[in-house]
């Protein structure tokens, strides 16, 4: 997957005075993937590549780094994808332009399924019909809320263009006590929109998704959910209190429960694409009770997909 990306970063269009600086950070004891990176580099025709071994594990220490490493090279834009996507050609001719018409700096974009070619029967096809709706609901959505005024969407880095005076003017990064977990690059979008700071959405800059044959199934798509939701309830409490978030949850959940009947009714007339959301709906109920008892969320302590 990482050498995907790589071939996907090689074809990027560039606005002129734009010399890109490609860092991939890799979060281990050792040196795995720096031959595939110095490969890269060799074969760029514009900007450099730069390896950057990060041996702390955690997600918020391998952003952490790749942000210093950047801007130990003079860098004035910080972008992220995640290392199981690809970019579309004209991804950051997007943002940039989006940035540019706004002049917001902390942009971010819609993440699409990729192909998904593991399909081997009927049930098979029926879950990844449901993960790539769910793909296109959530891209929907953030397009129709952001046609409101004043409205905002969860920026993560996934699909992320910062200005990178956010970090040196502003002070921010992202948080280390969220290392498996999940949730530091949430966060950031927190803290970023508590300053102040403009954001904006950009729906042409485009990324896809590779969807793991692993992850492509029902008890991942369950997990996944699961974990999500223990690290938003623990943030909420964080933030208000264990009291404060205690009517919400009840609320919440039971309007999950109710929706999940209806998920399973439509299981036979959506083809089977109700599937996903409702086993992330079971998810998501299970990992909300549980991370309001004090469970902590390990969604980043395993590796899925290579």
């Amino acid at each position: 997957m990482l050498r995907a990306l790589l071939d996907s970063w090689a074809c990027l269009e560039f606005p002129p005075g734009v010399a890109p600086l490609f860092v991939v950070v890799e979060n281990d004891g050792a040196q795995q993937n720096a031959r595939a990176v110095e490969e890269f580099g060799s074969r760029l025709g514009l900007g450099n590549a730069l390896y950057v071994l990060e041996p702390e594990i955690g997600i918020p220490y391998a952003r952490n780094a790749a942000v210093a490493a950047a801007l130990s090279h003079g860098a004035e834009i910080i972008c992220f994808v995640d290392d199981d996507e690809t970019v579309a050609p004209d991804w950051f001719l997007q943002l940039h332009a989006t940035g540019r018409q706004t002049g917001a700096q902390l942009i971010g974009g819609p993440v699409r399924a990729g192909p998904l070619k593991t399909a081997t029967s009927a049930w098979r096809r029926m879950v990844e019909a449901g993960i790539r709706s769910r793909y296109e609901g959530v891209e929907g959505k953030a397009r129709r809320r952001m046609r409101r005024p004043g409205a905002r969407t969860t920026i993560v880095t996934n699909n992320w263009f910062a200005d990178a005076a956010i970090f040196t003017q502003h002070g921010l990064s992202f948080d280390r006590s969220l290392r498996y977990s999940g949730g530091s690059d949430t966060k950031f979008f927190r803290d970023a929109v508590a300053k102040g700071i403009r954001t904006a959405w950009s729906p042409g800059a485009i990324v896809y998704e590779t969807i793991a044959p692993e992850r492509a199934t029902l008890a991942y798509q369950f997990w996944r959910a699961s974990e999500q939701s223990k690290s938003s309830v623990r943030a909420k409490i964080v933030a208000g209190g264990r009291v404060r978030e205690l009517p919400p949850l009840l609320v919440l959940t039971s309007g999950r429960l109710v929706g999940m009947l209806f998920l399973l009714v439509a299981v036979p007339f959506s083809g089977g694409r109700s599937l996903v959301p409702l086993a992330r709906s079971a998810g998501w109920i299970v990992g909300r009770v549980a991370g309001f008892l004090g469970y902590p969320s390990n969604l980043y302590r395993y590796e899925t997909g290579f």
